[in-house]
């Protein structure tokens, strides 16, 4: 099963301040308790996809948040449908 840590000499101070791991969200706690008095082996699951920023016109892939931006307020998900789209008009250029 894999996993990861973090280890604390190589965390950036933006990293200590606004990562879910080391600093989650006081609702995000609360659900997850709450899920488990339900279901005691209940893990929280990450949700990755494919990101666009509007803050940065950039594209990624993962946890919604930009590293550029340092957020994930500008970010919305791309489709499979606007993925292809972006892809045929670059390859029409």
């Amino acid at each position: 099963m894999p996993w990861f840590e973090h280890r604390h000499e190589t965390q950036t101070e933006n990293g200590q301040q606004h990562c879910p791991y080391i600093k989650p969200d006081r609702k995000e706690t609360l659900l997850i308790r709450q899920l488990q008095s339900y279901v005691p082996d209940a893990h929280p699951l990450v949700f990755q996809a494919d990101w666009y920023c509007n803050g940065c016109d950039s594209d990624y892939h993962g946890e919604r948040y930009c590293l550029t931006c340092r957020t994930g307020e500008h970010s919305r998900r791309l489709y499979e449908a606007e993925k292809r789209a972006t892809e045929v008009m670059a390859c029409a250029c």
